[in-house]
């Protein structure tokens, strides 16, 4: 899975802060079991795209993803997006 996510990462060109984050929440996820589809983080890549949260995302992104959620944090989420 991480393969796929970098794979997507190059793909997709440059990165704003708040569009890596969905990348490093993607691979989060994965370690903690759960499978984000390409079309989930384009969604999240599309909707982050031209933000003007970048200082916010950045902030998040000096932090580890893994110091702020649990894997039970990202099974909520999974849990309420389905």
């Amino acid at each position: 899975m991480r393969f796929g996510i970098l794979l997507a990462a190059l793909l997709g060109g440059c990165n704003n802060p708040c569009q890596q984050l969905c990348l490093e929440i993607a691979d989060y996820a994965s370690e903690c079991g759960y499978t984000v589809s390409a079309d989930d983080l384009s969604e999240c890549r599309s909707a982050y795209a031209g933000t003007d949260q970048g200082e916010a995302c950045a902030t998040s992104l000096d932090a580890d993803v893994r110091e702020w959620w649990t894997c039970d944090d990202v099974a909520e989420n999974f849990q309420k997006s389905q």
